[in-house]
């Protein structure tokens, strides 16, 4: 019984330093190009001022891909939530995490399983020295506070449990029962991104067991956006800046292999 009061406890003091941080956030104008490219392009994106423990840790190394371009586009749109389809390994939630960090834009991860259940994204009662409380859940504080909420493997969802989600993803209240009834108004600034192996159709490769043929209506809510492996050119730059003192010829060695790989991956399957 100790253990699990204090699990309340700690569960408790982490929704509140959440809480806190996210009530206290000032909001800040970048142009996209300034920030990612170094050439202003006039492209306005809201982001935050100050970085805080909710922000994905930045990694100066980071290369964008081509994909950012229509990242930054969403972002600057209060529109439709984001689905990023695409191979393993091609840095689908990497992605959204360092245009997260850059802008400081706080980010509640969760990872999709066939276990989970709506209540886990939106909240739930929990019980502290006899006392009812309730706690909410990842999907509830972005929503509320404006932060972005990043579901990964939503393919791996049963779609009834996804169809709980439509509202909020067409920009209405989140119903949230158990608190009374609550309904949650969408911040401005609260963005929704899923990521997936699939474009929502099913695996048709049989690379990804597991993966679960989404609603239609469900997708249709979604602006989609295919995320492929980064060019031999690309890679090429990765490595010359994470690795500069390593020779061209090895450089070029490890790319090959890499590619070679992938293909046989591909193809065998």
């Amino acid at each position: 019984m100790i253990n699990k009061e204090n699990e309340f406890s700690n569960e408790l003091n982490i929704q509140n330093n959440a809480k806190y941080i996210l009530s206290n956030l000032q909001t800040k104008i970048y142009d996209a190009g300034a920030l990612f490219k170094n050439s202003p392009s006039g492209l306005k994106i809201t982001g935050y001022k100050d970085c805080n423990p909710l922000v994905p840790k930045k990694n100066d190394f980071y290369f964008f891909s081509d994909n950012l371009d229509e990242v930054c586009v969403w972002l600057s749109h209060d529109s439709d939530p984001l689905y990023l389809f695409g191979p393993t390994g091609s840095g689908k939630t990497s992605l959204i995490k360092q245009v997260a960090a850059r802008l400081n834009y706080p980010v509640f991860d969760v990872t999709g399983h066939n276990r989970l259940e709506f209540i886990d994204l939106v909240g739930h009662l929990t019980v502290k020295d006899n006392n009812m409380s309730y706690q909410y859940g990842p999907l509830a504080l972005a929503a509320k506070y404006g932060a972005l909420f990043l579901l990964n493997e939503i393919d791996l969802l049963d779609p009834a449990t996804l169809s709980g989600l439509n509202g909020i993803l067409d920009g209405e209240p989140l119903s949230v029962v158990e608190n009374e009834g609550e309904l949650i108004e969408p911040h401005s600034n609260f963005r929704f991104v899923a990521t997936a192996n699939s474009n929502g159709a099913a695996d048709q490769t049989g690379l990804y067991q597991g993966v679960v043929r989404q609603n239609l209506a469900f997708m249709d809510r979604f602006w989609l956006c295919e995320v492929g492996y980064a060019s031999p050119e690309a890679e090429s730059q990765i490595l010359a800046q994470a690795s500069p003192d390593l020779p061209d010829a090895i450089r070029k060695a490890m790319i090959e292999v890499a590619n070679e790989v992938r293909a046989l991956f591909l193809a065998n399957n």
